[in-house]
């Protein structure tokens, strides 16, 4: 609620200040509370903070796929742009096509590091049973959070509430 209250930022030092600062807007605590919750998962603290990675990957990756497929909507209609297209934008002097291209590729590359930061730690036998749950967990909030904002039709050029026949063939 105070993230909410506070005057939203538009100007970041790093790419990596960008996805901080938007880590508490996508609402990273609950995310992380209902992947616990939805997988009757109950670790440490100290277990979680062996998980950093993989889940700084992940809100990473939910924070990119949402301002990819929310950028066009959230550049028409609010006063304030924060998202990483337009952050990319404004740092590579380039148009909004080149720095979703950009940040299609980072989404990659973010899904990789992923991948080899599970499978190192499931292979070093570093991880229990419970760790590896929310790790997957974590991970599958990630891939929910893709198939969310491919089909919503709050991201879509319809709109929501709309139907295609109302806003294209009126």
């Amino acid at each position: 609620m105070a993230f909410m209250r506070s005057p939203m930022r538009d100007q970041f030092s790093s790419l990596r200040d960008y996805l901080d600062y938007r880590a508490v807007d996508i609402g990273r605590d609950y995310i992380l509370a209902a992947v616990k919750f939805g997988n009757r998962i109950c670790i440490s603290s100290a277990d979680e903070t062996a998980l950093s990675p993989v889940i700084q990957l992940a809100m990473d990756h939910i924070i990119l796929t949402n301002d990819l497929f929310s950028y066009d909507k959230e550049s028409r209609e609010a006063e304030t742009c924060a998202n990483a297209v337009r952050y990319l934008e404004q740092v590579l002097a380039v148009d909004a096509g080149a720095a979703k291209i950009l940040i299609t590729s980072l989404l990659r590359q973010t899904e990789t590091r992923m991948h080899a930061e599970l499978a190192s730690r499931r292979g070093s036998n570093a991880l229990s049973p419970s760790q590896l749950r929310y790790a997957r967990g974590v991970i599958e909030a990630a891939a929910g959070n893709v198939a969310f904002s491919i089909t919503t039709r709050r991201y879509s050029a319809i709109g929501a509430g709309q139907t295609c026949e109302k806003k294209c063939c009126s």
